[in-house]
């Protein structure tokens, strides 16, 4: 529906020119009416109409006055003038000023929808062109931003060599004049977030989006030329100039403070990196800018994240000891200890966070323990164990949500426990599986000639192993489940009188009917005859 705003000072034409418009045939609707050309230029900015049907001859600000100043400020809005007189000077002027059509009074109601119709056309016309020129500027935004997030990972694993600013430019479709510029990070953070609470991914990214945007404007009019690279869960910024001015970037967050004030529900944390230590040395400038801003789990969130000059020197080579870290967990795993697992995931833990790296290469390393000892419960669980890769993956993100140090601590230690208490049911049950197997193969073929080495060959154990499994299981060996399962279905089968107990007999397994009678004395305490005599 466009919209229509009708304007005269006589209250009587208003409602003659609303019975004569077909609303519902050109899907027009009447947003308004006013009595004079200054109300109606307080209800064009208010309503924001498509078409203004107006008069010319108006006590105060007249029809042609409203039509020159308000198509100063809305270009795109369509004009029809009416009047009592054929003035050619009106007609003249109206066309100057871009009106759309000049109808004389009494208006002709098929003139007029005419006039509308052909408006509704061009307003059809134009909303298409404008949805699709929108369309694509969108596509073609969200592929340059593809794009430099690909190209910033890229230079963040090494995976492509920038030697240069014009290789900059021309794999990030950016613009700057040298290599004199200073990276800035942002992190986005959920108040209070806790695993596995719902990470709004698509909500963050709009929210950074915005924040890259505010930025921009920030740094435009500080005459600072810079670009926003959103690169996974972080927002980066790049800007052209030689100096760190920490006062600029405290000037900037506290911009970027003011437009967060709209989402309380969020905390906002901005690293500062170091320049290039040398030209084309973009890899240093992210990665520190991306280092300082995860100091946030131990400095805190909303603030300037700076790194101090030891951590600002190249990093340690790998100091845990991954061999010696595996030997515990995979002895851990052999004992199905309980206790033993959570000593050695309280140390290992303890050890990565007490480490002398930067703590986003703890985080990382935090990810990827997780992630390896979570994989290999899996491996070892099966399928069964009920975690995806995806679970996996999720769980491993999740590392670089925490905004405090303790929460991540438990998050790490709870996972994998919990993780190793499921995989120590699915042991138990797993290895009472064979047993079970053997009792439903007893409980459907009991009438048949069943052995021990019969029954192991059945579940692929070996005889005494499985012999040994099966009394630990059901606290009997199988021999004396077997006896249990023939003489519960001989009562049973004792009830039926058309059976004589020599066919119960046979029934339940035995052949030598006297043998089955001396057996099931021995068990129930009475006979088979006497034993339907009491109960049947």
């Amino acid at each position: 529906m466009f919209k229509v705003l009708i304007v005269d000072d006589e209250l009587y034409i208003c409602e003659m020119l609303k019975k004569l418009i077909d609303w519902q045939g050109l899907h027009l609707m009447c947003v308004g009416e006013a009595g004079d050309g200054m109300l109606a230029m307080e209800k064009i900015r208010a309503l924001k109409p498509d078409i203004v049907l107006t008069d010319i001859r108006m006590p105060g600000v007249d029809g042609l006055e409203m039509v020159r100043q308000m198509r100063e400020e809305f270009p795109a809005l369509f004009f029809v003038l009416f009047s009592g007189h054929k003035d050619f000077d009106y007609a003249c002027t109206a066309i100057k000023y871009g009106v759309e059509d000049y109808l004389l009074k009494p208006v002709n109601q098929k003139k007029l929808n005419r006039v509308l119709e052909r408006i509704v056309a061009k307003l059809e016309r134009n909303s298409a062109e404008s949805e699709e020129k929108t369309r694509k500027e969108e596509q073609l935004e969200y592929t340059l931003e593809r794009l430099r997030a690909v190209c910033v990972s890229q230079i963040l694993e090494e995976n492509v060599k920038i030697d240069s600013v014009e290789t900059f430019n021309r794999e990030c479709q950016c613009r700057y004049r040298g290599n004199d510029v200073q990276v800035a990070a942002f992190k986005l953070d959920v108040v209070n977030w806790r695993y596995p609470q719902e990470n709004p991914l698509r909500e963050k990214r709009f929210i950074m989006n915005k924040i890259g945007d505010e930025a921009l404007d920030f740094l435009e009019k500080e005459s600072i030329y810079a670009e926003k690279f959103l690169c996974g869960e972080l927002l980066y910024l790049m800007l052209e100039t030689e100096d760190r001015d920490l006062e600029r970037y405290k000037r900037l967050f506290r911009e970027i403070g003011l437009f967060m004030e709209r989402y309380p529900s969020y905390h906002i944390s901005m690293g500062i990196g170091i320049g290039p230590k040398s030209p084309g040395s973009y890899r240093d400038t992210f990665q520190s800018a991306r280092e300082a801003v995860y100091k946030r789990l131990v400095e805190g969130t909303d603030k300037v994240l700076f790194l101090n000059e030891e951590e600002e020197k190249e990093p340690d080579e790998e100091t845990l000891p991954i061999d010696t870290y595996r030997r515990g967990f995979s002895s851990a795993m052999e004992t199905c200890s309980e206790i033993e697992m959570q000593k050695w995931t309280e140390n290992i833990v303890e050890e990565i966070l007490g480490g002398t790296e930067s703590v986003y290469k703890k985080l990382v390393r935090l990810r990827n323990l997780l992630e390896e000892v979570l994989n290999s419960l899996c491996e070892s669980g099966g399928e069964e164990m009920g975690i995806s890769p995806e679970e996996v993956k999720r769980a491993g993100m999740a590392v670089f949500e925490y905004t405090k140090e303790e929460w991540l601590r438990r998050f790490v230690k709870n996972t994998i426990l919990e993780n190793f208490e499921k995989y120590l049911d699915f042991k138990k049950i797993q290895e009472a599986r064979p047993v079970r197997d053997a009792k439903k193969y007893i409980n459907a073929h009991y009438r048949e000639d069943i052995t021990l080495e019969l029954l192991a060959e059945k579940v692929y154990l070996n005889p005494i192993y499985f012999s040994t499994m099966f009394k630990k299981e059901e606290g009997m060996n199988f021999s004396k489940y077997l006896l249990m399962v023939r003489m519960d279905n001989a009562k049973r089968l004792l009830g039926n009188q058309t059976y004589t107990i020599a066919q119960v007999a046979e029934l339940v397994g035995y052949k030598d009917y006297k043998h089955f009678s001396k057996v099931f004395k021995k068990t129930v305490g009475i006979t088979p005859n006497e034993f339907r005599r009491l109960n049947y």
